[in-house]
């Protein structure tokens, strides 16, 4: 609609010059008013992109006849907000349907009556600048909506960029941990047991109480020296720098084993090329499923998929314990928070699903390639 400051314009389209010069001469005194008397001059004002508030429109007319007239109005995203009114002398309802069906906002027959033609004319106004209104304001709560959604979506990069340097910082960190405690503690505990067996050798024969103590000594050493494998191990597998993920997973596998959970283990390929740190975020994801079998399913049997091609990692790890879905909420955290993470920072995809009685299922898939160096 025009600005405050300017009255409304209306558009009359009629082919009789009597009937354009009544029609103008009725509404000038509250209306800017524009003529047509055909159906293509009409058709070049609606589009010439100055504003019109309402067009009146005559149906009998040479060549283009005002139905095929609002038809296109209609079709044409410039123009069909415009509410159309018919102005004819055709007065059968089948006539008045066919109209109303092409989109005119309100048909009036001739005679006409001056008062109820201003006052439709006005209905329409009204209705209209209620429409533009709301056209509004949808369209800034649309941009407001989309710039809202382009700040979130910045700040999720922003997290996920910080996230994958809190994991990278975070594996550095386990990295010289796990140097230290093989070299420092290694060490240490190497010196104990040569102490030890220098000890045992010159321990006097007979002294059963001494040598019971060195032997009860030894076995401590030996259990200290397996924790600290196995500590090095959950912080940075060697396996995993050295041989790469499938190895490393492998290796998981058997000490899972050794702790007498059958385990079913397939790798389809094995000598796909996978970045190191792709590497990393998939044993993570594996290390971290099946701390969550061990601790938290009470599974006897634990089916893992390892597949690798040219295109992508895909990891499943299927147990038969109790079901994620028999977990209270709560225990959704940060390790399968983690896990997701882990995924998606890759742009992967990750999914865990559990029925309760009948076991849980983790599934993970990590491209093996940027999707923005495609």
């Amino acid at each position: 609609m025009n600005s405050k400051n300017e009255r409304p314009t209306v558009l009359i389209v009629d082919d009789t010059p009597d009937n354009l010069a009544f029609m103008g001469q009725l509404l000038k005194d509250e209306y800017q008013v524009r003529v047509a008397t055909n159906g293509a001059k009409a058709l070049q004002i609606a589009r010439d992109g100055r504003p019109l508030d309402v067009i009146l429109l005559d149906i009998m007319m040479p060549e283009l006849d005002g139905y095929e007239v609002c038809r296109l109005l209609k079709d044409d995203p410039a123009t069909r907000q415009i509410p159309v009114i018919f102005l004819t002398a055709k007065s059968d309802p089948e006539s008045e349907r066919r109209g109303l069906e092409l989109g005119a906002a309100d048909y009036i027959t001739k005679p006409i009556s001056p008062p109820i033609v201003l006052a439709r004319i006005k209905t329409q106004l009204n209705l209209k600048a209620a429409a533009d209104f709301m056209r509004n304001k949808n369209e800034l709560l649309e941009r407001e909506v989309a710039q809202r959604t382009g700040e979130l979506q910045k700040s999720n990069q922003q997290l996920r960029l910080l996230a994958a340097r809190v994991e990278t910082v975070a594996e550095q960190e386990r990295i010289d941990i796990a140097r230290e405690l093989h070299d420092e503690l290694g060490q240490l505990l190497t010196a104990l047991k040569l102490d030890l067996a220098w000890l045992k050798r010159r321990c006097p024969e007979g002294d059963t109480p001494v040598a019971g103590k060195i032997e009860a000594m030894d076995q401590v050493i030996n259990a200290t020296i397996g924790t600290v494998r196995r500590l090095i191990t959950g912080l940075r597998p060697r396996m995993l720098d050295e041989l790469g993920v499938v190895a490393a997973v492998e290796a998981e596998v058997q000490e899972m084993r050794n702790r007498h959970l059958e385990c079913i283990l397939d790798v389809p390929r094995r000598d796909t090329a996978i970045d190191k740190e792709r590497q990393v975020s998939l044993f993570r994801i594996f290390q971290e499923s099946m701390t969550n079998v061990m601790r938290h399913s009470g599974a006897t049997r634990v089916e893992i998929l390892l597949d690798l091609d040219d295109e992508r990692a895909l990891l499943q790890v299927s147990d038969n314990g109790c079901g994620i879905g028999s977990a209270p909420p709560n225990n959704r955290s940060l390790g399968l928070v983690g896990m997701q993470e882990r995924a998606h920072r890759w742009g992967g995809s990750f999914e865990i699903h559990g029925t309760p009685g009948a076991g849980t299922t983790v599934r993970a898939v990590i491209p093996l390639h940027d999707p923005s160096a495609a």
